[in-house]
């Protein structure tokens, strides 16, 4: 087993819990705190053979993981405020086809309404006016 095998090794077993509880404290949920936590460890797999083991590994891997924990909340965040804009856009649409299907109810446009009774054979004249309002 190589050295950076023994310190990636040790790393895990001290700082996993931590580093889990941590990130889990901010995102609320252990599901996504173990996801993250884990994405930190393979990616400090891939780069410490390159870069070398940072001087306080438990730190870097606490920093990486506070800062990928951070990064998830603004995702899901982004596709919440997404997710409400189009189902308040396909609301709108719905309302606006539902509206356009009705028949309206009530006299055709530039027309008075007649009630049916009475002498005047138009509503437009200007006595019957002050019975047949527009509604």
């Amino acid at each position: 087993m190589s050295d950076l095998d023994e310190v990636l090794e040790d790393c895990f077993r001290r700082e996993w819990p931590v580093l889990v509880g941590a990130v889990a404290r901010i995102v609320g949920d252990l599901h996504d705190a173990e996801e993250i936590v884990q994405d930190v460890l393979v990616s400090a797999l891939a780069r410490w053979p390159f870069s070398g083991v940072p001087d306080t590994p438990g730190a870097w891997l606490m920093t990486a993981a506070r800062n990928r924990a951070r990064n998830h909340l603004r995702d899901v965040s982004r596709a919440s405020a997404r997710l409400h804009a189009a189902a308040v856009l396909t609301r709108d649409a719905e309302a606006e086809e539902e509206a356009a299907a009705e028949p309206t109810n009530g006299p055709a446009p530039g027309r008075w309404p007649t009630t049916g009774s009475g002498s005047c054979s138009s509503a437009a004249t200007p006595s019957c006016r002050s019975r047949h309002r527009p509604p």
